[in-house]
């Protein structure tokens, strides 16, 4: 064998081990979302729930962000496994929802579903017309028949 293969060989024994050394399989993420009865129908409220295996090891946190500045919740990872939970409430429909891992920034999107494409449908409320009986426990309902 010539010098020449020799350094051939060499050199793809080294990127196949290289390549072996940082391929590292990605993270796996389960979220689940969950309806809340708020109690005020101009409010929405949803528990938020993450799971994160198979974390990088440069990795400390998971966290789930949604448009609010502030994150739904935070957790340490534990040899690159955590569950956080936390709860969004709000006056509008929750937007984008999204589970991250940090430093790296690794992302899992939540809300929307990834494979709806598009989001979900805000609620109508239909005000009941203007004309409508004021009649209730405080007012008697108008006479429809006259009596003489």
């Amino acid at each position: 064998m010539s010098s020449l293969a020799r350094v051939a060989a060499m050199v793809a024994a080294v990127a196949m081990i290289s390549s072996t050394v940082h391929a590292q399989a990605a993270p796996s993420f389960t979220c689940e979302t969950r309806s809340l009865i708020v109690g005020a129908a101009e409010m929405n409220g949803m528990r938020v729930s993450c799971s994160v295996s198979g974390a990088p090891a440069g990795d400390q946190t998971l966290r789930i962000v949604g448009d609010d500045p502030e994150p739904v919740c935070e957790v340490a990872l534990n040899n690159g496994v955590a569950t956080c939970v936390g709860t969004l409430i709000s006056t509008v429909q929750p937007g984008q929802v999204l589970a991250e891992l940090l430093p790296s920034g690794t992302q899992y999107q939540v809300l929307p579903p990834a494979d709806s494409g598009q989001p979900s449908p805000q609620l109508q409320y239909t005000p009941l017309p203007s004309d409508a009986s004021q009649s209730g426990p405080d007012q008697p309902a108008p006479d429809s028949a006259s009596s003489t």
